[in-house]
């Protein structure tokens, strides 16, 4: 029983941070969007970084 309650903690702070990212990823790029003039400017700047951290991370990694 004590096994099923570690993973369900787990669990749930995987959650928590997967929503606090999602959404300081949406804030981040409604604010760049609009910095930069347009909103679709802001999503592909986030999707060029987390691009990048996901090569650069493996890479770095080993």
């Amino acid at each position: 029983m004590e096994d099923i309650g570690k993973h369900i903690e787990t669990l749930l702070e995987r959650a928590a941070l997967f929503l606090f990212i999602l959404f300081a990823s949406l804030g981040l790029a409604f604010w760049l969007g609009e910095t930069l003039g347009k909103i679709y400017f802001g999503f592909f700047a986030i999707a060029v970084i987390y691009g990048l951290l996901g090569i650069l991370i493996p890479v770095f990694a080993r």
